[in-house]
Formats: C-alpha cells, structure tokens, sequence
C-alpha cells in the first residue's frame, strides 16, 4: 500500500521537500540501507559510501529519495557478483548532486 501511495505521490505532485545539505543527505544513505543488511550478508557484498562534503543544500523529497536508494541497491545486489563491491558514486557540480 505504501508503494502505491508513493506512486500516487509522484503522479499528483504531492511532493514534501525539505532543504538539507548535499553532506547530510549523502550521510543517510547508510541508514536506508539498514534493513537490507541481510541481503548483503547473504551474498557477502561490501557498499563504499561517497565522501561528499560539500556544504550546498538540495531540496528533495527525504522518503522518496530513501525509496529510490533502496531500489537502486536492491538492483546493484540482485545484479551483483557474491564476494564483491558495491560503489556508491555521487559528485556536486554546481550545486547539483
């Protein structure tokens, strides 16, 4: 049901950012992925986390953007080698991230 509320989210544009800093907001990844801890034993991957400490602030959707990171690394899990690295790579160029 969640997921579909999500969906709906999107689609109506009911979206609710906040401003956080680009560092903060890349410092929550390994939060998002705390329940995915399982997964990653099981196939004994590894996740690097960017070292992104630039001050600028984005404005995002905070649940949404959890719901995307976590299916992006369910994605890198599925599709990745047992025994090896996960990458997370981000960078900022001009106040984008």
């Amino acid at each position: 049901i969640n997921s579909l509320l999500n969906t709906v989210k999107i689609f109506d544009r009911i979206l609710e950012p906040v401003e956080i800093k680009i560092k903060d907001l890349i410092g929550k990844i390994p939060d998002t992925i705390e329940n995915l801890k399982y997964i990653l034993r099981e196939k004994n991957l590894k996740i690097i986390f960017p070292q992104i400490q630039s001050e600028d602030s984005v404005k995002v959707d905070l649940d949404l953007m959890t719901i995307a990171w976590e299916e992006l690394i369910l994605n890198a899990v599925k599709y990745g080698k047992s025994n090896s690295m996960i990458e997370i790579m981000g960078f900022v160029s001009e106040g984008y991230l």
